[in-house]
């Protein structure tokens, strides 16, 4: 009877092939990357942004109809600190105000285009604009509101 060599016992030996555990990690990796839609080549721009900054507009609102809107001036640290207005609904309207106007995080407050503090948090705030549905924000968390005109306190 022949007595198996030294490597045929060390391969009877293995229950777990080493060898195999590159190409089982790239078959994981490729199953966590496949879409369920088909696959989009990567050069191919994504069809709806996913992110944009609250003071850019994707395309242009036109033919928006204009509405009056106000709230408390507040908000939220989330993503570095995003600000709104808290209805009396208890919406969180988020406002793009007009060219000129900024927001002060801390302490909260609204400057006006002149450099005089508008509203402080927790003061009311109105302005005049229009839901801006074709924008899509960091903090997602209300309507957008695009301010055409920051109404007297």
């Amino acid at each position: 009877m022949t007595k198996p060599s030294t490597s045929s016992r060390r391969l009877e030996g293995m229950r777990h092939p080493l060898h195999l555990l590159p190409l089982m990690f790239a078959f994981a990796i490729a199953a966590c990357s496949a879409s369920s839609g088909g696959a989009t080549p990567s050069s191919a721009p994504p069809s709806t942004p996913l992110v944009a900054r609250p003071s850019v507009s994707l395309t242009p609102d036109s033919g928006a109809i204009g509405a009056d809107y106000s709230g408390i001036l507040s908000m939220d640290e989330i993503e570095g600190g995003c600000t709104y207005l808290q209805s009396d609904d208890g919406r969180k309207l988020q406002v793009i105000y007009p060219e000129g106007w900024e927001l002060r995080k801390s302490p909260l407050a609204l400057i006006a285009p002149d450099g005089s503090v508008h509203s402080k948090g927790g003061d009311r705030v109105s302005v005049n604009g229009s839901v801006a549905n074709d924008i899509v924000t960091i903090c997602q968390i209300g309507p957008v509101i695009r301010a055409t005109e920051v109404l007297g306190n």
